[in-house]
């Protein structure tokens, strides 16, 4: 407890039932129109859709017997149930609450408005925002993408690198952990498209070809989705890059990667663009590194204009 308010879930578990103020909080939660539409459906259904809100997965058979045994006994209502479930956790889903609870703490320190006036749009965003909340997520990244997240595009000075889709009007719409790293993206007409992206103070930039040396990047995002699907970006021993998409090559020179690297547009007559780079190099807990690509390309006449994210398996 801190100033007489419950900081973990048993806490919180025993204030409702001393505290009849801690319950009707919790309650006006759990009667909202929003929390009875989206944990509608059976009780087996209901029991998925906890499980993934909270760990990100699907419960097991056990897991899932357990609660639905809880359920139809009348040992939990459905009300109480994702507090119930979260009361449970251990190992690694713990840890995963843990992070999404620090990044939710982020994003309410951020945000101008009390929890119990944010606006809809800014619930949507906080939604998409913790669910894509993984153990590897760094931490550090929390306080200034909780900044981000929370401004609008159209009204506020936070300028995205790219714009975003016309017709976007508030935030992003999803997010991509990476290595040391966040991507963002935004979302119109169902067409989602990485349009900024956050790197750890611990990542190292490289602005020259001999430090992408002997590096592979197979994983490609230009949403927040990773795909991997045949596309490759690869440098040799003395830096010089190949990029294959399909069965179109592009060849650039140590010295073209060098130049892209320090913010100079360099022509890509096998695509039709321009294309910049921006490289970097996140130490690992356990000792090597990861490494991040990120391309800024131009169509041929500036028509287009878009981001692509490259990481190693």
């Amino acid at each position: 407890m801190k100033n007489g308010l419950p900081l973990t879930a048993k806490e919180l578990e025993a204030a409702l039932v001393s505290n009849p103020t801690a319950a009707q909080v919790v309650n006006s939660f759990a009667d909202s129109q929003i929390s009875t539409q989206f944990y509608s459906g059976s009780n087996e259904l209901v029991i998925e859709k906890v499980f993934s809100t909270l760990f990100g997965r699907t419960p097991d058979a056990g897991e899932k017997a357990k609660w639905l045994a809880k359920l139809n006994g009348g040992e939990v209502s459905r009300r109480y149930l994702p507090l119930a479930i979260l009361n449970s956790a251990a190992g690694s889903d713990k840890d995963l609450l843990a992070k999404k609870a620090a990044l939710a703490a982020a994003y309410i320190a951020a945000s101008s408005a009390p929890p119990q006036t944010i606006e809809l749009w800014e619930q949507e965003t906080s939604r998409a925002l913790l669910a894509t909340v993984e153990l590897e997520a760094d931490e550090t990244l929390f306080t200034p993408l909780a900044k981000a997240a929370v401004r609008r595009f159209e009204t506020e000075a936070f300028a995205p690198i790219l714009p975003p889709p016309v017709g976007t009007i508030y935030g992003f719409s999803s997010y991509k952990f990476l290595p040391g790293s966040v991507l963002m993206c935004a979302t119109k007409a169902r067409k989602s498209r990485l349009v900024d992206y956050l790197v750890s103070a611990k990542a190292v930039a490289i602005s020259e070809a001999a430090g992408l040396a002997k590096q592979k990047f197979s994983i490609w995002h230009e949403d927040c989705v990773s795909i991997n699907n045949g596309r490759s970006f690869a440098f040799d021993d003395g830096g010089n890059a190949t990029l294959t998409i399909g069965t179109s090559i592009a060849k650039f020179t140590a010295d073209q990667v060098s130049q892209a690297l320090q913010g100079q547009a360099i022509a890509d007559a096998t695509f039709r663009r321009s294309v910049k780079f921006q490289a970097y190099s996140i130490a690992k807990a356990d000792g090597s590194k990861a490494y991040l690509l990120v391309e800024r390309a131009v169509g041929e006449g500036g028509s287009t204009e878009f981001l692509t994210a490259w990481i190693q398996k």
